[in-house]
């Protein structure tokens, strides 16, 4: 089996080969005529990336979620790609890891003072620093390019690492089951504060 994509192919996968989307019109005419099968960005993405997430380290996976918030205006509105997200753990709250879900916007005051040291709330320069910690450490001599162009890229407005998060369903708002959530979290400290107080 042969793809051809824009997508830049990473690992190595059985029986599978991979090739650069041709602009020329006569290559792509060969190509079909060889059985290659085309694969877009998203399709590419959802069979081949994402199923892999979980056994990349740490470095590429930061690097594959860069790339998908880089091109996220391509990428929302590909369902399959949206709820692989959601279940994915890539998102660095305090000592852990959770999904989108799992997290609450800092951006929200009151869910901030509620859920204080909790770690639920997304760290937003993580995966730049683990980004441009992956360059530095390539022996390719675009590094410093390389490692400010991701920078920049994740840094536009349109492309706000809380904003791509709350597309993938990070909680915003007080909902009635965070509330509730809240309420039995201070039932427990103060069952904990007065079993030690006795």
């Amino acid at each position: 089996r042969w793809i051809a994509t824009e997508s830049a192919a990473k690992g190595t996968h059985s029986n599978i080969g991979f090739l650069s989307l041709p602009g020329n019109g006569t290559v792509k005419a060969l190509y079909r005529a060889l059985g290659v099968e085309f694969m877009s960005n998203s399709d590419f993405m959802n069979e081949f990336i994402l199923p892999g997430f979980s056994r990349m380290e740490q470095a590429e996976r930061a690097r594959c979620i860069s790339n998908i918030r880089s091109n996220w205006n391509d990428y929302r509105g590909n369902e399959a790609i949206v709820n692989s997200l959601k279940r994915l753990q890539f998102v660095r709250c305090g000592v852990t890891y959770r999904t989108p879900p799992e997290c609450l916007d800092p951006r929200n005051e009151p869910l901030k003072k509620l859920f204080d040291g909790q770690n639920l709330f997304p760290e937003a320069e993580v995966e730049e620093a683990v980004i441009r910690e992956y360059f530095e450490a390539s022996e390719s001599p675009d590094v410093p390019e390389r490692a400010n162009q991701h920078s920049s890229n994740s840094n536009q407005p349109q492309q706000h690492w809380l904003d791509f998060l709350r597309d993938l369903g990070m909680q915003s708002h007080l909902s009635r089951e965070l509330f509730l959530r809240c309420a039995q979290e201070i039932h427990e400290k103060r069952h904990v504060v007065n079993a030690e107080v006795m």
